[in-house]
């Protein structure tokens, strides 16, 4: 389904038998994956270096659709000078689990 991501559209959504998501309209790659239990996750997904790839953001309602669109379109910036967010994440990871210990 395609579909504006905002808070009236979540308030509208209803949980099927099968998880669905609901692609934003209004920036490519932010999406919104609606699970069986209701349970809400945004993500962005992208492609870099002809992979494909996708970015978990956060659920609802603990982030709201605005922010969760901000990021998205941070994420975007970064995939456009040929970032790989996820790739960086790990990075970060694996820096914290070194200071750690």
């Amino acid at each position: 389904m395609r579909k504006k991501i905002t808070q009236t559209t979540l308030k509208a959504i209803k949980a099927t038998d099968k998880p669905y998501e609901i692609i934003d309209t209004e920036l490519k790659g932010f999406l919104l994956r609606v699970q069986p239990s209701g349970k809400m996750t945004y993500y962005y997904t992208y492609r870099i270096n002809g992979r494909r790839a996708r970015y978990r953001i956060g659920q609802y309602p603990g982030v709201k659709p605005v922010p969760a669109r901000d990021v998205a379109e941070q994420l975007a910036g970064k995939v456009a000078n040929n970032i790989d967010p996820q790739a960086e994440k790990k990075q970060i990871k694996k820096k914290e689990e070194r200071l750690a210990l």
